[in-house]
């Protein structure tokens, strides 16, 4: 029960770090993904040249999708986990366990309710401008 707990604090830490990049700009690449194209790109394009041009290129048209698509994908994995948790949280045998075990899903329902209703309100913004 330890490993789902600490999952999920780190898959929610990592969430709201890339809500907060998001929210500060737009085309913020998430923390995340930085140093993820780039890793990418020095396999599959070997010359300096070519590779700062696809660095370029895809800077400028992939940010916002990257940084949506990774929210997207990372309340999927948490919501999976919270659910996990709870499974887990059931079967616990020892009653004070269990309620704490209980507590820290109230928390994270919260947690991912809050995120969801924030980067709702992010895409909309952004939608708008």
């Amino acid at each position: 029960m330890n490993t789902l707990f600490n999952s999920a604090l780190k898959q929610s830490s990592a969430i709201r770090r890339d809500l907060d990049a998001f929210a500060e700009n737009p085309a913020a690449s998430s923390p995340a993904l930085q140093g993820q194209l780039t890793n990418i790109n020095l396999m599959s394009f070997p010359s300096r040249t070519r590779l700062g041009k696809e660095l370029h290129l895809s800077e400028d048209t992939g940010k916002l999708t990257e940084i949506v698509g990774q929210i997207s994908a990372s309340l999927t994995s948490l919501s999976r986990t919270i659910d996990d948790y709870s499974e887990t949280a059931k079967k616990e045998l020892i009653p004070t366990k269990q309620e704490k075990a209980y507590e820290r899903l109230k928390t994270f329902r919260t947690d991912i309710l809050d995120y969801r209703q924030t980067f709702a309100r992010l895409k909309k913004d952004r939608e708008d401008s």
